[in-house]
């Protein structure tokens, strides 16, 4: 069942040419004879670039009916009309929700809509992961693939990062 069949998506389509293979292949032996000194990291229960409980409920009438969702750091929700632990949302996330220039991965999907909320949907590869942005964040005149470029940029860094701020099951 898809909570957003109602709404017309605009696609934009990566336009980076793929990584050949000589060069992933170097990438590969480069990270294992000169591995980089770990640079130390924020710890991520500090900040949070969203707010957990607005973007939870924009989520909830989003998607209406019952679903779990996990909201990540930057505001990417992973659901899942079936029981989903916190684990099961952060490894899909850690598979699916990285950007690969030139692939489908970083393709994205934008649709403006009005009800029910007043806002933009930003739908990935993945059916199971999307991000909304309301009218306060970006206001509805927004170019659709600014927008989208942005909200993709922090599914990214949710990928990365892989902090759960809300959580809540069926």
């Amino acid at each position: 069942m898809d909570p957003f069949s109602h709404v017309k998506f605009v696609p934009i389509r990566s336009a980076m040419k793929r990584p050949s293979l000589s060069d992933r292949v170097r990438n590969l032996f480069k990270s294992k004879t000169s591995p980089e000194p770990q640079k130390s990291r924020p710890d991520p229960g500090e900040y949070s670039p969203c707010d957990p409980i607005s973007k939870a409920s924009e989520y909830r009438k989003l998607l209406g009916g019952t679903w779990t969702i996990a909201v990540f750091r930057n505001g990417t929700c992973v659901f899942s009309d079936k029981q989903m632990t916190r684990e099961q949302a952060v490894v899909l996330m850690k598979t699916e929700g990285p950007v690969v220039p030139g692939t489908w991965k970083a393709d994205y999907f934008v649709g403006k809509i009005k009800e029910p909320i007043l806002g933009t949907v930003v739908r990935y590869h993945h059916p199971n992961i999307f991000s909304f942005v309301n009218e306060r964040e970006y206001p509805l005149s927004c170019e659709e693939y600014a927008v989208g470029a942005f909200v993709r940029m922090a599914r990214d860094c949710d990928s990365r990062d892989l902090h759960i701020v809300h959580y809540e099951s069926i």
